[in-house]
């Protein structure tokens, strides 16, 4: 017996009363892709601990932590040390590999939040 994938289409969306992500989400790449500039980026080398003597390239384990099946991943550093810089590469780097249907990437920057309580997701798509 031959299956096939379910059948997508926007008509077939519309019929059935689903909601068009894809085209908001298109838009919202095309908006976080624009900001990008020509700049070189380094990857930063971290270590498991602070005490740790061995580093590891950054982006290399984190895309190893999205292929897994593990939910939580902490970034701790220093004030000026790179992290914000190093989450807004990879989420240039996570849409310039976006699929359909995939997982979404987005960056809060949690001090633009005006309050916390609030939700987070909801609000940096709102800006």
């Amino acid at each position: 017996m031959i299956t096939h994938p379910p059948m997508e289409s926007p008509l077939l969306n519309y019929v059935q009363n689903k909601p068009d992500v894809e085209t908001p989400l298109r838009k919202l790449k095309r908006e976080r892709l624009k900001g990008r500039g020509g700049d070189v980026y380094i990857s930063p080398r971290a270590k498991a601990t602070p005490r740790a003597t061995d580093h590891f390239d950054l982006t290399v384990k984190v895309q190893e932590f999205l292929a897994s099946d593990r939910k939580v991943f902490l970034l701790l550093g220093d004030s000026g040390a790179g992290k914000s810089t190093f989450n807004r590469a990879l989420e240039i780097s996570l849409w310039d590999n976006y699929r359909m249907n995939g997982r979404i990437p987005l960056f809060i920057h949690l001090p633009e939040i005006e309050k916390l309580e609030r939700d987070l997701v909801a609000e940096r798509l709102r800006k």
